[in-house]
């Protein structure tokens, strides 16, 4: 995130014709990326999900000391596949940003690894935070993104109906999202609606229709009782 929003400022500042500032933030940059490539790349393996070594490498995660401790009674600070190893596609990708192409072996290797590997006990078509439940939001909105970047289209839908789909059967209302699974009955606990607002604008982007009546996209944002569902 932070490469990606130093990538915007060098352009400003080109743009405002400041050599001196665009350098300084091309140095930061570079430092950022090679970071990113020698430090944060690496063995998929995450003990909180129980997945073992040697399988294959990804976009890694640091988490802060003294989380709760793994399946296996470690309390690990660095951790492979998660939600968050999504992240670097999401931003850099970006084609605004461009530190990483579409085609980035990286980028493509994480994906496919959280898309056979990280899907959640709860619906295995969402994919898994990095050490406990699974969010509504963060997890499935980087996998869109990704998905889209990488231009697999057909995954793409299949995993945005995927997301409608859970949100409708636990709150009674495919937009609203709540920010955890498995918290039926508490529709704003957490990041309450404004959730909803990606996935819609991301259906909306890739002209997906329908919807849980079938007549139409998105007929307004109200949350149904428990009575309506």
């Amino acid at each position: 995130a932070a490469a990606a929003g130093l990538r915007l400022f060098l352009a400003l500042a080109d743009d405002a014709g400041r050599p001196e500032d665009r350098d300084r933030f091309a140095r930061a940059v570079d430092r950022l990326m090679a970071g990113l490539r020698e430090g944060l790349f690496g063995d998929a393996a995450n003990p909180y999900f129980e997945i073992p070594e040697g399988i294959g490498a990804c976009f890694t995660t640091y988490i802060p000391h003294g989380e709760r401790p793994a399946v296996d009674g470690t309390r690990p600070r660095r951790i492979g596949l998660s939600a968050y190893s999504l992240a670097p596609g999401f931003f850099l990708q970006d084609p605004q940003v461009g530190l990483l192409p579409p085609d980035d072996r990286m980028a493509a290797e994480t994906l496919d690894l959280v898309l056979e590997r990280l899907g959640d006990p709860f619906d295995p078509r969402m994919v898994r935070w990095h050490m406990g439940p699974s969010h509504l939001g963060y997890g499935q909105g980087q996998l869109l993104m990704a998905l889209v970047h990488a231009g697999r289209t057909d995954v793409f839908r299949d995993r945005l109906q995927a997301l409608f789909d859970v949100s409708f059967r636990e709150v009674g209302d495919p937009y609203l999202m709540q920010e955890v699974l498995a918290r039926k009955g508490n529709v704003n606990r957490g990041n309450k609606a404004h959730l909803a607002y990606f996935p819609v604008l991301a259906a909306r982007l890739s002209g997906f229709a329908g919807g849980q009546d079938g007549n139409g996209f998105l007929p307004d944002f109200r949350v149904l009782t428990t009575e309506e569902a």
